[in-house]
């Protein structure tokens, strides 16, 4: 589930996507279906030749988390995005199976939380608020693994940039309170082990999320809630 820090100001949430590894081979499609802890994604690829393909992913998240209050009536409140993308990406092979790929790509993601916003015009009193979000997301993506006929083990040190372009409450409030919009830079490593069978392959994924660095926000903290550990498992097929 997620790691929920506390907060004054503003909040961010991050879900990160699961990185597509196409099975490329001379014009084919492929697709992927992924499903872990709170998300699920749906993944398709096409390659135009056995170096050039492209990308296109829909996923979305749900958790439910205690909100932070002072008193004991404590609710779960939900932490729910969706993002949209597509990419571009080269593939190389090297030795007799090694597999190396560079894909790029980005998109858009909505996302909505429960927060705690300080009130100056309440007696300095803390609000609880619901907040709705849209972000840009791009990220660059090289892994490198072992492909065989049975299967393959990638290693994937993902760098993710998401701008939260548009952070506001989802009701109208009684105060002015700046909604600070922010950018991070993620770095997201995934190891992922690929089973082949003669009808399905099966994927499984292991990543961690890390903020390496972040605009200054113009006024208030903020913290982000984010995924720090994700995991998956997925069916993929390309069709020849």
């Amino acid at each position: 589930m997620f790691l929920l820090i506390g907060a004054n100001s503003c909040t961010y949430v991050y879900y990160p996507n699961y990185p597509v590894i196409a099975e490329v081979k001379e014009s084919s499609l492929g697709g992927q279906v992924t499903l872990g802890f709170s998300k699920a994604q749906i993944s398709g690829w096409y390659a135009i030749d056995s170096n050039i393909f492209f990308t296109g992913t829909v996923s979305g998240a749900l958790s439910w988390l205690e909100e932070n209050s002072l008193d004991t009536n404590n609710h779960n409140r939900p932490y729910k995005t969706f993002f949209a993308g597509a990419g571009m990406g080269y593939n190389a092979k090297f030795g007799e199976k090694g597999q190396m790929q560079l894909l790029g790509g980005g998109g858009f993601s909505q996302g909505h939380l429960f927060t705690i916003l300080f009130n100056p015009t309440d007696i300095n009193v803390f609000d609880a608020l619901d907040i709705d979000l849209q972000s840009a997301r791009f990220y660059l993506q090289p892994s490198v693994g072992y492909g065989g006929k049975n299967g393959g083990f990638y290693f994937i040190p993902r760098l993710t940039y998401e701008n939260f372009f548009k952070v506001e409450p989802s009701k109208p409030v009684g105060f002015s309170q700046p909604m600070v919009k922010k950018t991070y830079l993620f770095l997201d490593p995934f190891i992922m082990g690929r089973l082949k069978t003669n009808v399905i392959n099966i994927d499984i994924y292991g990543g961690l999320s890390f903020i390496l660095n972040s605009t200054k926000p113009t006024a208030g903290d903020e913290i982000i809630v984010t995924q720090p550990f994700t995991f998956g498992i997925g069916l993929s097929k390309t069709f020849d």
